[in-house]
C-alpha cells in the first residue's frame, strides 16, 4: 500500500507538474495508473533513438547490453553501439562492440544484482541481425504513430519476444539558425508524378517502394516498409497496416473501413486518385507527401526529417485531447450482438448505443404495424413467389415494390428494392440452392435440418421476413437452427452505402461449427467485409463502396446464404 500511495503521489511531483504545465494539461486531465507487471526474463536490453544525424543523413541509433538495461540509462556500464539506416532493409552503417564484463539479472531472492558474464560473452554483439531488423521495424512504427523521433527502452526475452518498456519524445539535433529547409525548397527540383488527385485520409510523409496488391497477391508477401498501391480500398489490408509505410488507391472513401484503420495506425494515405495504378508500377521508389497530396519520384529524405521536426502537432493540443474524451461517449458501441434482443434504452451508454437500439425498435414497430394492418402505410406482409421454397414474407415500407395493397403474393419482377433484388439474384443464379433430398446420418442430423424442413413464415411474421424500401433491406431468415440476417442500404452516394451480415448456427458438434465459421469468415474477408466472431455468431460489415461493388457483394451473400441453408460440414 505504501508503494501504491507513492506512485499516486508522484503525479504531483515538481517534475510532473512542470511537464503538464509545459504541455498545456489541465488538472481535470490528470489520471495516474498503477500497473503491476510480470518481470521479463531478458537476454538483451537497451535504448534506441529512432532519429540521429549520421554523416549528413538520418539514422537509427541502438545501445545494447546483456541482461537488463539500467546500466545504459545510468551510464555506468559499457554497451554495444549499432547505427542502422532508417530505410528497409535497415543496413548497418556503424557498429562497435563493447567489452561487457557483467549483466544485471534477478538473484535467487528476486532482487536485481550485477552478475559476471562468461568470457565468450564479453566481446560478442548482444543483438543478432534478425533482432536488429525487428527493433528497427517496431521503432519506425512507434515513431510514425507519435509523429516525433522517439527514445525507446526495449528488451528481448529468452523466447525471442520483443517488449517495449517505454517510449518518449526524443529531440532532434537542430539545423543551424537560418538554414532550416522548408518543403518548397526541399522539393523544388523533385519530379512530380501526380498531385492534387484524390482525397487525403491521413496526413504524413511516406518514402519507399511501391507494392501493388490485387486479387492475385497474397498479403503475406507484402514487405515491411513498402507503400501499398491498390485499385480498390479494402478493410482486409488491416492485416498489413503495421507493415505499410503509406497507402494509395484508385477508388475509395475517406470515411471507409480502410481509412479508419489508416487513421488508427497513422499511415499516410491518399484514396480515390482515379489514376494511381496507371501512373505507378510495382517496385517504383517514391515519396508520398500526404500533407500536400503530391507523389514524387524517388526518395526525398529531407521531407521525412522536416515532418519529424515541425513544431506543432495537433495531437499535442488540449483541444484534440478534449475531442478524444468526447468521442468516448459518442462512437463506441457497448451493446453486444447476442444481447441485443434483451437491451432497453436504459442500457445505452453512448450515442452509438442509442442509435442502435432506436433502429432496432423502429424495425420492430414497422413489423408490428404491418402485422396488425394498423395503417395503409404498412400493408400486410406479402409472400415471395419463387422456385426457392423459402417462404419469405415482404413488408414494403415505401417504394420497395410495384404491387398493389391487395396482392397476397409478390414476384421478383415486382421487387424494386435493389438490395433484395441483388440478394435474390445471388440466391437463384448461383446454383447453390438445393431442393433434392440428401442422405443424413445421426451425427449431422441437426445441422441438416435446413435441407429437410422448411419453416413457414405464415406461422409467425418475422421468421423469414424482409422489410424493404427502394434502396434499403432488413432481411431475417431462419431455417432449422440456422439464422441469417442482412441489413443493407445501397444508393449512388458512396458514403451512405453499407451492408451488415450476421449468421448464427449451432445444432452440430464443435469441429463442424468451427469449419463452418472459418468458411464464412474467409468468404466475407475476401469480399472486403470486416468480420467479428462471437461463439457461433459471425458478423460482417462492409461500407462506402460504389453501388456496383455493393451489388456484387449482395449477390455473393445470396449465394452464401444458399450454401449455409444446405450445409453439411465434413
Amino acid at each position: 500500500m505504501d508503494g501504491y500511495l507513492q506512485i499516486i503521489a508522484s503525479a504531483y511531483s515538481f517534475k510532473a507538474l512542470q511537464y503538464r504545465f509545459s504541455k498545456g494539461y489541465g488538472e481535470q486531465e490528470v489520471a495516474m495508473a498503477v500497473a503491476c507487471q510480470v518481470m521479463t526474463d531478458s537476454t538483451a536490453s537497451g535504448v534506441l533513438h529512432t532519429y540521429i544525424s549520421h554523416k549528413s543523413r538520418g539514422a537509427i541509433h541502438i545501445n545494447s547490453m546483456w541482461g537488463y538495461c539500467s546500466g545504459i540509462m545510468e551510464g555506468s556500464q559499457p554497451a554495444d553501439t549499432i547505427i542502422l539506416d532508417r530505410e528497409p532493409p535497415y543496413p548497418v552503417l556503424f557498429q562497435k562492440i563493447a567489452d561487457k564484463q557483467q549483466q544485471l539479472k534477478p538473484d535467487t531472492k528476486g532482487k536485481m544484482a550485477w552478475q559476471p558474464l562468461s568470457g565468450k560473452q564479453h566481446n560478442i554483439l548482444s543483438l543478432t541481425e534478425e533482432q536488429q531488423t525487428t527493433l528497427a521495424q517496431t521503432a519506425k512504427s512507434i515513431e510514425r504513430y507519435y509523429k516525433r523521433p522517439q527514445e525507446i527502452e526495449w528488451t528481448f526475452e529468452h523466447n525471442g519476444q520483443l517488449s517495449i518498456l517505454q517510449t518518449r519524445d526524443s529531440p532532434v539535433e537542430e539545423t543551424p539558425a537560418g538554414e532550416q529547409p522548408f518543403p518548397v525548397n526541399i522539393t523544388r527540383d523533385a519530379e512530380i508524378i501526380f498531385s492534387g488527385q484524390g482525397v487525403t485520409v491521413q496526413r504524413g510523409i511516406a518514402i519507399g517502394k511501391i507494392f501493388v496488391i490485387d486479387e492475385k497477391n497474397d498479403l503475406n508477401d507484402f514487405p515491411h516498409g513498402a507503400i501499398l498501391l491498390t485499385r480498390h480500398a479494402s478493410p482486409r489490408f488491416a492485416a498489413i497496416m503495421h507493415k505499410t509505410r503509406g497507402i494509395i488507391t484508385d477508388i475509395g472513401s475517406a470515411s471507409g473501413h480502410m481509412s479508419t484503420l489508416a487513421h488508427e495506425f497513422r499511415v499516410p494515405t491518399v484514396v480515390d486518385t482515379k489514376i494511381a495504378t496507371q501512373q505507378l508500377k510495382h517496385g517504383d521508389e517514391i515519396t508520398l507527401d500526404a500533407t500536400q497530396n503530391i507523389v514524387y519520384r524517388g526518395k526525398i529524405t529531407e521531407l521525412d526529417r522536416f515532418e519529424l521536426t515541425v513544431e506543432d502537432v495537433f495531437e499535442d493540443s488540449s483541444e484534440y485531447r478534449l475531442l478524444r474524451r468526447l468521442l468516448n461517449h459518442i462512437y463506441p458501441i457497448t451493446i453486444l450482438e447476442p444481447q441485443l434482443d434483451k437491451i432497453t434504452s436504459a442500457s445505452c451508454k453512448t450515442y452509438h448505443d442509442i442509435i442502435t437500439v432506436t433502429h432496432k425498435l423502429a424495425i420492430e414497430e414497422i413489423v408490428h404495424l404491418s402485422e396488425k394492418h394498423a395503417t395503409q402505410s404498412f400493408p400486410p406482409p406479402k409472400q415471395m413467389k419463387t422456385t426457392i421454397p423459402l417462404g419469405l414474407m415482404i413488408i414494403d415500407a415505401g417504394k420497395g415494390t410495384t404491387c398493389s395493397l391487395t396482392d397476397r403474393y409478390i414476384t421478383l419482377e415486382q421487387i424494386v428494392s435493389r438490395p433484395l433484388r441483388d440478394f435474390w439474384q445471388g440466391l437463384e443464379e448461383s446454383g447453390m440452392w438445393r431442393n433434392d433430398p440428401v442422405s443424413v446420418d445421426m451425427g449431422s442430423f441437426m445441422s441438416s435440418m435446413t435441407r429437410t424442413t422448411s419453416l413457414s413464415a405464415s406461422e409467425k411474421v418475422g421468421r423469414n421476413l424482409a422489410v424493404i424500401l427502394d434502396n434499403y433491406m432488413n432481411l431475417s431468415i431462419q431455417l432449422g437452427y440456422h439464422s441469417t440476417s442482412i441489413e443493407a442500404f445501397m444508393a449512388e452516394n458512396i458514403n451512405d452505402n453499407t451492408i451488415y451480415f450476421k449468421f448464427f448456427g449451432g445444432a452440430t458438434e464443435f469441429i463442424r461449427r468451427a469449419r463452418r465459421t472459418l468458411f464464412i469468415t474467409n468468404v466475407l474477408r475476401h469480399y472486403d467485409f470486416m468480420v467479428e466472431i462471437q461463439g457461433d455468431l459471425v458478423a460482417g460489415r462492409v461500407k462506402k463502396l460504389s453501388i456496383d461493388r455493393m451489388s456484387r457483394r449482395m449477390m455473393i451473400l445470396g449465394a452464401l446464404s444458399a450454401i449455409l441453408a444446405n450445409w453439411t460440414p465434413l
